[in-house]
Order: structure tokens, then C-alpha cells, then sequence
């Protein structure tokens, strides 16, 4: 059995699409079920794609970048982003102007405090991991 968890859902599609739908299972000799989930995949990654576009802001600042992308151990990436972008507006920072030396202690517990409220992961392994991005700025 693999790691990874699964959920049972009961959806309702219209005939037409039911149709279409495992037409296409039977034609790629796969179960419905991949199928959807397939396609639902696809469709969830067009959606982030399209919000990392737009939250792409302040993505030409190094120090934004590699924060985001330790936070990304953490939480996905749309979670990261919108983690970082709403704690730098309520500290009144633009996201865009990030440097080491805004990044303060009280900045970073606050990040983690969301991480935390998220994820499974201590706030001492996030402060430390957040840390030594900052340090290494």
C-alpha cells in the first residue's frame, strides 16, 4: 500500500459527459476513476498556474523566492505564496522589497505561526529552517 492518502467522493456528471468520460476509459484501457482524476488534476494545476502568474509580483526578488521555497517543504506552493504575501501586508513590507534585514525574528515566528496552523510541522524546525535562509541571504 503507498503513502499516499485517498478519499472516496460521489459525484453527479451529466449523461453526455459520463458517456464521453468512460468512452475514453475503455479507448486508453484505464477505470473511470483515472480518468477523472486525471483530468481534475490537470485542471487544478491550469488554476495554479494561472495564480502563480498573477502572484508573480514580486517574484524577482532572490530573497522572496528562496523563502517561498522553503516554506514549500511545509505547505504548497499557492499556500506559501499566500502566506507570505498576506504576513508581509499586515507588517505594511512590500513583498517586492524583501531584504535580510526586514526579515526580523518577529517576522519569521509570524510566518511560522502560520505554517504551523497549516501544517504538521514543529515551529521550532520551521524558525530554524526559515533561519538559515535568512542567514544565508
Amino acid at each position: 500500500m503507498t503513502g499516499i492518502k485517498k478519499r472516496r467522493t460521489t459525484i453527479e456528471l451529466e449523461e453526455s459527459l459520463y458517456k464521453r468520460a468512460k468512452a475514453l476509459a475503455v479507448e486508453k484501457d484505464v477505470t473511470l476513476k483515472e480518468i477523472i482524476s486525471e483530468a481534475l488534476e490537470e485542471k487544478l494545476m491550469r488554476e495554479e498556474e494561472k495564480k502563480d502568474a498573477e502572484n508573480n509580483d514580486f517574484m524577482d526578488n532572490t530573497l522572496a523566492l528562496k523563502i517561498i521555497k522553503e516554506m514549500e517543504r511545509f505547505l504548497s506552493r499557492e499556500a506559501a505564496i499566500l502566506l507570505f504575501r498576506n504576513k508581509c501586508e499586515k507588517r505594511g513590507i512590500n513583498p517586492k522589497k524583501i531584504t535580510e534585514h526586514i526579515i526580523t525574528k518577529d517576522c519569521l515566528e509570524s510566518l511560522c505561526n502560520g505554517i504551523t496552523y497549516i501544517s504538521s510541522v514543529s515551529k521550532k524546525e520551521c524558525i530554524e529552517a526559515l533561519k538559515k535562509v535568512k542567514e544565508r541571504a
